[in-house]
């Protein structure tokens, strides 16, 4: 679309390693029908280096020349890998060019690694970040185009840094593309838990392959032989099995001994005579394995006795290495085997295209960051798989399972936030970035982050704001927004039935639909203070996304004490200590009165006002008077954990 729209120039920054960084020129060669097309119209380099440079230059100079046809003119495609000293090479060639009136397309794929200031907090650029920076500055105009299935740390980071995107679009997969949903979700009899006794133990390593490692590698094999029968070979697919266990490579090592010493052993053990025992009781386990997939493949499974001839060979056949820096295997040839068995680690997590991958052996804890892109990142077993995902298992140590069911939540609360702003034409940047996130997650990684931002999650409690007077003008602005929704409403005494008798000098209107109260209260009042306020707007996040699953919610509105100058203290800080006033007396007593956090619906949200004259200390002077406090009770169905951060900058347009 760029080059049909006059950009001549297209710069595609790869991932960081040498296989992602393949993979993409090749597709991007295949994509194009670079090496099919007749004509030279595409020149594609491949990291270019200085003996390019006069040859770059005449293709950029031949569009500046008005008397050169159109269809004279080339089209340069650079693809480099994300790495700055690469990026650097790339600079010095464009140095000698001038690219005034030379719009560029430069698409950054995997925008969420490498490419973000890993400085941010020392008021410092990272190299690679710098680059990027550079590169763009060659050229007066382009479109810089972030590409990433992980985009929390392009969303949070500072809205004034060069890479904060100005638009988010959201690519829909097509319909038998399988992600976080179908496994976490909808298909979790795809999911087992690796004991914990068989994960990796630094004190005390295993001496022997896990039982559940052998139960993963019996349920591949038999669909590898299922898809040697369907002739799946002969069609030029693949089936593979990923092992992850650890990010250092003397795990891999250890994992690589264990499979190679299992298919040897499994190889020698199929080719005994039929009525051997030691055969017998093999076969058998590999009948369970057999039934397993059965129960997930009930149509179009080849009976038991046809697969038993075709394991030995299916074992025999498959190639099993490791993908990691001591053996370099960024050049699979897919061709060459059917089947693969890949053992690896950071190598395998990002990016990079299993291909037919089936079977996920993934005894990988989740760290001590838990950043939840990095763990969707190493979800290589999400993909175009609906056709075979009954042949799919994933073994995952239990902690890393429940975060993956967490992400998805997550995952479908930041796309239903973008989509809203898009829906809504909002820009980006005026986006609160607020969003679901279990506590088990770390957003990303902080060293590229330099906002602070709050969790949280409210449930069967109270939020209250503590600091009313951090500014005198919110505060004459909610007094404001309390009049306006009490003399919008009939309020009453709150009966006695509901509190005792005491409470009604309390007034409230019940019963109220929550949207309208949202809109007519709860949006219209201020908290001035940050930390504060990040916390209400986390409340009112998971409101609206209760209400988005209940439009017809109802809610409570107290005005507690109308007619009573009720009086709070305030300490050093500003803060109020407590705005609820305790119970007294004993249940039963007819003046009973059970306290006023006990003044709210059962399972429904309820919000009390309060008009306070507040003290300096217990018994010190008043400061203000008809201060008004808002607090509100979640019931336990809204609870949900958030992400808000901190509250950004504006930005001055010109």
């Amino acid at each position: 679309m760029a080059v049909d729209n006059d950009y001549p120039v297209v710069i595609v920054i790869t991932g960081i390693s040498n296989n992602l960084y393949k993979q993409s020129a090749e597709r991007l060669e295949h994509d194009l029908r670079l090496n099919v097309r007749n004509d030279r119209k595409w020149q594609h380099y491949r990291e270019p280096n200085k003996n390019d440079r006069e040859r770059i230059a005449r293709i950029i100079q031949d569009w500046k020349d008005p008397s050169l046809p159109a269809n004279d003119r080339q089209v340069l495609l650079v693809t480099i890998k994300k790495n700055w000293s690469v990026l650097r090479r790339l600079i010095a060639i464009l140095r000698s060019c001038d690219l005034n009136g030379i719009p560029a397309l430069i698409i950054d794929d995997e925008a969420d690694q490498a490419s973000l200031n890993t400085k941010v907090r020392d008021d410092d650029e990272s190299a690679t970040y710098s680059r990027i920076r550079l590169l763009r500055e060659r050229f007066p105009c382009h479109t810089f185009l972030q590409y990433t299935a992980t985009p929390q740390a392009n969303l949070l980071i500072n809205i004034l840094d060069s890479l904060s995107p100005d638009f988010a679009e959201l690519l829909v997969p097509g319909d038998d593309y399988t992600g976080g949903v179908e496994f976490f979700r909808d298909q979790s009899d795809l999911v087992r838990d690796i004991p914990v006794d068989e994960l990796p133990d630094r004190d005390n390593p295993a001496t022997e392959p896990p039982l559940s490692l052998q139960e993963a590698m019996r349920l591949f094999y038999v669909g590898v032989a299922v898809g040697r029968i369907k002739g799946e070979e002969r069609r030029g697919k693949n089936r593979s099995m990923l092992i992850h266990p650890s990010r250092t490579t003397d795990a891999h090592g250890r994992y690589a001994e264990w499979v190679r010493n299992l298919n040897r052993h499994w190889v020698d053990t199929l080719a005994l005579a039929e009525g051997d025992i030691d055969r017998s009781e093999l076969l058998v386990e590999f009948r369970s394995a057999y039934d397993d997939l059965h129960r997930t493949v009930p149509e179009g499974l080849p009976n038991w006795e046809e697969i038993v001839p075709i394991l030995r060979r299916a074992i025999e056949r498959t190639d099993c290495g490791e993908v990691n820096s001591t053996d370099r295997r960024a050049d699979i040839n897919w061709r060459s085997e059917y089947a693969r068995i890949l053992i690896g680690g950071q190598s395998l997590d990002r990016g990079f295209t299993v291909e037919g991958l089936t079977v996920t052996y993934m005894p990988r804890g989740l760290g001590s960051m838990g950043a939840a892109d990095t763990l969707q990142q190493r979800a290589r077993f999400f993909g175009y798989k609906r056709s075979y995902l009954g042949y799919c298992r994933l073994y995952l140590d239990a902690d890393v399972r429940d975060a993956f069911i967490d992400y998805v939540t997550h995952e479908e609360s930041i796309r239903e936030e973008l989509n809203d702003l898009r829906r809504q034409q909002v820009p980006l940047k005026q986006w609160r970035r607020t969003f679901i996130l279990s506590s088990r997650l770390e957003p990303t990684r902080k060293n590229v982050l330099s906002l602070e931002h709050s969790r949280d999650s409210f449930g069967d409690r109270w939020f209250w704001v503590k600091t009313p007077l951090a500014s005198m003008e919110s505060c004459a602005s909610n007094r404001l927004a309390f009049d306006s929704f009490i003399s919008n409403h009939p309020f009453a005494p709150l009966p006695a039935e509901l509190y005792g008798s005491v409470a009604s000098r309390h007034t409230g209107i019940t019963s109220i639909p929550l949207n309208d109260v949202c809109d007519q209260l709860l949006f219209e009042v201020g908290v001035p203070d940050p930390q504060e306020n990040r916390d209400y707007v986390g409340v009112l996040y998971q409101i609206e996304r209760y209400l988005r699953q209940h439009p017809k919610e109802l809610c409570d509105v107290y005005v507690m004490r109308p007619d009573d100058n009720a009086r709070r203290a305030v300490n050093k800080n500003q803060e109020i200590d407590n705005i609820f006033q305790g119970s007294n007396r004993k249940e039963g007593d007819p003046l009973y009165y059970p306290g006023d956090r006990e003044i709210h619906a059962e399972g429904r949200l309820t919000i009390q006002l309060r008009r306070l004259a507040l003290t300096q200390g217990k018994n010190g002077p008043e400061i203000a008077t008809d201060v008004p406090v808002l607090a509100i009770w979640v019931p336990k169905p809204m609870e949900e954990q958030w992400l808000v951060q901190e509250q950004q900058p504006p930005i001055a347009w010109s």
